[in-house]
């Protein structure tokens, strides 16, 4: 059901992650992020906030109006983010090597060692 939706919430829980945002994406859907502190613990190396929406939960008549808002804008934003969804569908499927590879080049730039590599080291 979830691959045939336009939009899934990704609620925040005990932690502020959890595998439903990885299964949103894996699945097509646009996720919508429902606490500011969500993107924080996410890698950075994937543009989350160019490819969901964002609905403020605070109060009943903030969460209706964000979500009016994402609801009655143009399509082609939708599709816009869809489309990022896809091209970084990958970038979560632990069933490939995509999410290791970008997680340890994040690291290499963390340390200062991208662009290096092992033998002129040595």
């Amino acid at each position: 059901v979830l691959s045939q939706a336009r939009y899934g919430f990704h609620v925040k829980g005990d932690t502020l992650g959890a595998n439903r945002l990885q299964d949103t994406i894996l699945s097509g859907t646009v996720p919508i992020f429902t606490h500011p502190d969500q993107y924080k613990v996410l890698p950075n190396f994937i543009p989350w906030k160019a490819l969901s929406e964002f609905v403020n939960v605070t109060t009943y008549e903030s969460f209706t109006a964000s979500l009016d808002a994402i609801l009655s804008q143009p399509p082609e934003v939708y599709e816009t983010k869809r489309q990022l969804v896809l091209q970084w569908r990958d970038a979560v499927d632990v069933t490939t090597k995509v999410p290791f590879d970008l997680y340890m080049s994040e690291f290499a730039t963390r340390l200062g060692l991208s662009g290096t590599s092992s033998l002129s080291r040595s």
